[in-house]
């Protein structure tokens, strides 16, 4: 929920307008215009408070480049206070250095804490150069890093030095959006003393995205942290040699595209101990410090729904794409495989022989979200927020709605794992590139009689909705066995066993005043869709403004295990407005937007012979083990 100091949708605006524009209660939403990028979260170690500065236009729903920075706290992830005015805007002096725009940044998580009130970030601007991007194309120097301090976020002071004496490598295709963080295993290669590093994100001219690596000035003692960063940086090199790009790829993964945007790195902590039964020297090989990557992908091209589901519309999801990496870091002398683009970048100046070979790569989110940011809050949990657009609405829709763009709610990232792995539903183990699979010896056999099969570790990105958005539930409801008034906030969870079954798609179907929208899993084709066609459907007289109600998917797989079996699909869903998050067994999210109103959700299932509704409760489903809750949200 959020305080938004009295803005809301004009009153001017037509009923079926009205209808169909809910600001939301739990995601928070800027006071008034338009919102992009998360920026710099933290929690403060002391209070507990976290902290959200966000991408913020006060004065329009349309970016531009009046776009600064908005500051907003919450103390339980669910109601925010949001600062009525900037936080931090662009200079007003033609030639100034970010004249163009206050892009995104991060905190220098050494000023947290200190007990100084004394917050030090870093961002990045854009100079009057952009003018020429346009009709000249990308103009190399146009973007440039900035520092600001602040006692809390909500008034940042711009430092006299600015800009920061780093400039982009040559003929780059972007260079923005810094990410500071510390990293035991790049002290380890580079023989640092707890150095702390910054990718910045962009791309090569001709060979295609990567991440800028530096390493930042040591602080001396008695010196302050601002002071330091004013320093020269050392460029590292490209963190990840730009990969090759093809389309169409695995349906698997999303488009790399030109250009990347807001990467940050970070580990994750190992899963829990392994079965006894399992031989330990899996865990030990387990244990080695693995980095996971996520970004932002500016990409040109999405996978074809009507190429796996023939007679289906296809999508209608945005070419950007939130995606992950996971790999281990290496020095130049363990390149030898390199790509040819790889060795071209790091033949750059610079290079220090430093690079993340990847092993696994994936999507974070099948649907709208993008500009992911991650902070590690005060309990060891990796949380993240990112941007959800209302790219769905026309112009003068987001005008009438008197806001523009959401943050998600808060994610957990953890490592997901599963022991015992047989096979997937369709698609071979070794043909995931988002999972790792790991032959698993056995140390002695589960039964005398059990019959010798192949069995696997798998694992891959875990993401789960932060554990305090619960604190919103009200009274549970069991979904098979009563009707559900519609409401604007509600969360369901579906558990069902659906390998072995007639199931042909089973999830939920969401009834609008006027109008429908289902999430339906699909096993045969390890498919998750959010159809949104029928989602919004006002009396044709009252409809101005049109909104894009294209269908949405990723692909999603179950496993089967030789110790219990096949795992059941557990499908969750979080309606809040006109924001839909949707996650399928800790490993898979869809985000998207729905404009119908309040709505009520029940459960669906088709099989064979067509369709079975389950609220109220059927019989001759196909599906077994099926249960699914509901709790309204207040």
């Amino acid at each position: 929920m959020t305080d938004t100091d009295g803005a809301g949708v004009d009153a001017n605006v037509d009923e079926a307008l009205r209808m169909s524009t809910r600001r939301p209660r739990f995601h928070f939403t800027p006071p008034r215009g338009w919102l992009n990028d998360p920026c710099a979260p933290y929690q403060d170690p002391k209070t507990g408070m976290y902290h959200l500065s966000y991408q913020w236009v006060p004065g329009s729903t349309e970016w531009t480049h009046e776009i600064g920075w908005g500051h907003a706290t919450t103390s339980d992830l669910l109601h925010w206070q949001a600062d009525g005015e900037p936080a931090l805007m662009p200079e007003v002096e033609e030639e100034g250095y970010d004249v163009m725009g206050v892009f995104t940044g991060n905190i220098d998580m050494r000023s947290v804490g200190t007990g100084t009130e004394r917050l030090v970030a870093v961002y990045s601007c854009i100079n009057e150069r952009a003018k020429l991007q346009r009709s000249e194309g990308y103009q190399q120097g146009q973007e440039r890093l900035a520092v600001a301090t602040s006692s809390d976020g909500t008034v940042w002071t711009k430092d006299t030095r600015n800009p920061l004496p780093v400039e982009p490598p040559s003929d780059v295709t972007g260079w923005r959006d810094p990410y500071m963080f510390s990293s035991p295993a790049l002290d380890s290669l580079l023989q640092n003393d707890s150095a702390t590093y910054c990718l910045v994100s962009g791309g090569i001219n001709g060979l295609g995205p990567t991440i800028f690596l530096y390493t930042l000035p040591s602080s001396v003692p008695g010196e302050d942290l601002e002071d330091s960063l004013a320093k020269q940086w050392t460029y590292l090199g490209p963190l990840i040699g730009p990969p090759t790009r093809e389309w169409p790829r695995s349906r698997w993964v999303g488009d790399i595209g030109l250009n990347w945007e807001c990467a940050g790195m970070f580990t994750l902590p190992a899963p829990s101990p392994l079965p006894s039964h399992v031989d330990q020297t899996v865990a030990a090989v387990r244990q080695g410090e693995r980095q996971w990557v996520i970004l932002g992908s500016e990409g040109k091209y999405t996978h074809s729904l009507s190429g796996v589901l023939p007679g289906e519309e296809d999508e209608g999801k945005s070419p950007m794409w939130q995606l992950w990496y996971a790999g281990t870091l290496s020095s130049k002398g363990k390149d030898a495989k390199a790509t040819g683009a790889a060795r071209a970048a790091a033949s750059q100046e610079g290079n220090d022989g430093v690079r993340l070979d990847i092993e696994l790569e994936g999507v974070l989110d099948w649907g709208c979200l993008y500009a992911t940011q991650t902070f590690l809050c005060n309990d060891g949990r990796r949380l993240m927020w990112g941007w959800l657009p209302d790219d769905d609405l026309t112009p003068d829709a987001r005008a009438a709605q008197g806001w523009a763009g959401a943050m998600s709610l808060p994610r957990e990232l953890f490592t997901w794992e599963q022991t015992d792995v047989l096979r997937a539903l369709v698609t071979p183990l070794s043909d995931l590139p988002n999972f790792e699979s790991e032959s698993l010896p056995l140390a002695a056999p589960l039964t005398p009689c059990a019959v010798e099969q192949d069995r696997y570790v798998v694992r891959t990105l875990g993401m789960r909705v932060a554990k305090e958005i619960e604190a919103a539930r009200s009274q549970e409801m069991n979904l098979l066995g009563v009707g559900v008034e519609p409401s604007d906030a509600w969360e369901v969870e579906l558990l069902g066993d659906v390998a072995e079954s007639d199931v042909k798609e089973i999830g939920f179907r969401l009834a609008f005043a006027h109008g429908s929208a289902e999430i339906v899993f699909l096993p045969s084709s390890e498919l998750l869709l959010v159809r949104r066609s029928q989602s919004n459907k006002p009396p044709s007289q009252q409809r101005t403004h049109h909104i894009n109600t294209s269908p949405i998917h990723g692909a999603h797989t179950l496993f089967q295990t030789s110790s219990s079996g096949w795992e059941p699909l557990r499908l969750r869903a979080f309606w809040d407005g006109t924001i839909l998050e949707v996650f399928a067994n800790d490993r898979f999210a869809i985000s998207t937007h729905l404009y119908g109103g309040e709505c009520a959700p029940s459960v669906i299932v088709r099989d064979g012979r067509g369709t079975v509704g389950l609220s109220p409760p059927s019989s001759g489903t196909g599906a077994g083990s099926l249960k699914a809750r509901v709790w309204q949200y207040q």
